[in-house]
């Protein structure tokens, strides 16, 4: 095997080690092709190995980006890793809120330079911003509920309405369907926002029942240095 098949294989090998510890985990080309998808990525995007080899990553995913994604790939280049969260489309066009650690591979004895990608549920370590943070997406959610609701509820009336002669009735018509589409969107979007808030609100309760347990369990410092031990 010459160095080029050597290299290669040895990072395919230590790609699959690494599907033990992240379990969420593909490889791709600079240009976003997949090289390897592990099985707890089928698991939570709904796409076989068989059906996300070859193709280019955010595409497969409809990956939706907070910012330009060229912006992304400077940051990677610059410090070979990038960590953050998108929001991605299961092959059932399910939305899912994904955390990413992205780190890049020295690719000069494989011709071409490979990036993996870990894949977790987004989840809050510190309690006092899950709260803060789940009282905004509260308010945000609140804020935009019932202008939806109106909006959604006249679009809805307007389509059901007799067709009345509108000079241009085919493109009035496209355009209700159209704005229905995009309020469905809003909706399903308000439904991240939901699912976010009950991320941090389920945080601020295992942090509270964690602070019981220790008021009800006192440990004296010698009990935990002997624990330690």
């Amino acid at each position: 095997m010459n160095k080029s098949g050597a290299a290669s294989a040895e990072a395919s090998a230590v790609a699959r080690c690494s599907m033990n510890v992240a379990p969420a985990m593909l490889i791709r080309t600079l240009k976003g092709r997949i090289t390897l998808w592990s099985p707890a990525m089928a698991e939570r995007y709904g796409f076989t190995s068989e059906q996300a080899l070859g193709h280019v990553a955010h595409e497969l995913l409809r990956t939706i980006f907070w910012t330009s994604q060229h912006e992304i790939e400077a940051m990677l280049l610059e410090h070979k890793s990038w960590t953050g969260g998108f929001i991605h489309r299961r092959s059932d066009g399910r939305l899912v809120m994904t955390a990413h650690h992205w780190h890049l591979h020295d690719g000069r004895d494989q011709g071409e330079a490979l990036l993996s990608e870990l894949h977790s549920d987004v989840g809050v370590t510190d309690v006092r911003e899950a709260v803060v943070l789940a009282d905004i997406i509260g308010g945000i959610g609140q804020e935009l509920s019932q202008p939806l609701t109106v909006v959604g509820n006249y679009l809805g009336g307007a389509s059901r309405q007799p067709h009345l002669p509108w000079p241009n009735e085919p493109k009035s018509s496209q355009a209700l369907a159209t704005a229905a589409e995009q309020v469905d969107r809003i909706r399903e979007g308000m439904g991240l926002f939901r699912h976010l808030g009950e991320i941090l609100r389920a945080a601020e309760r295992a942090a509270g029942v964690a602070v019981t347990e220790e008021a009800t369990n006192p440990r004296s410092a010698g009990q935990v240095e002997a624990d330690d031990r």
